[in-house]
């Protein structure tokens, strides 16, 4: 029975990898990007197919594998955070967030997501503040992040950061 369940698993998998091409095709790529900086489905499907022909080759040796040394998503935000809260007095900051966001990270997405956390910490003090829009340029988030920033006192906002990215 467990022989089964690897393979149903395994074509589970097939199944939802044909579905990440075909969404990927339909946006406009050419195939499933694998090496990208964050924990994607598609990574995780590659981890568990790893996984599941380990087990099933018989090696009984299945630890996790170790972890990159990369600094997480929580880091990035408090210092992006910190660095915005900074550029309220310094405009010529804004080049260094940019340099940050773009070390950590290779898509737009991913940097993205990390101005959205802090628009999203800075709205729940200041329910006038919208959310950035994912049609800006890296750019302009950035100063969109950095307005927003200037709007809730300092404190409240390292105080939340801290909170919710531990």
């Amino acid at each position: 029975r467990r022989r089964e369940a690897l393979n149903i698993i395994s074509n589970l998998i097939d199944i939802q990898e044909t579905l990440y091409k075909t969404l990927y095709a339909l946006a406009g790529a050419t195939e499933i990007v694998k090496s990208v900086d964050t924990d994607t489905p598609e990574i995780r499907l590659q981890k568990l197919r790893e996984w599941i022909n380990n087990y099933k080759s018989g090696s009984k040796n299945l630890k996790k594998q170790p972890k990159e040394n990369r600094k997480s998503f929580s880091v990035w935000v408090k210092k992006t955070l910190y660095l915005c809260i900074k550029a309220k007095n310094d405009p010529n900051i804004m080049d260094d967030i940019e340099k940050i966001l773009k070390k950590a990270y290779k898509r737009k997405y991913d940097q993205f997501r990390v101005l959205l956390a802090i628009v999203d910490i800075c709205k729940e003090f200041d329910q006038d503040i919208p959310m950035l829009s994912v049609d800006m340029s890296l750019n302009e988030a950035i100063k969109y992040c950095i307005v927003a920033v200037s709007k809730v006192p300092e404190n409240s906002l390292l105080r939340e950061a801290k909170r919710r990215y531990k």
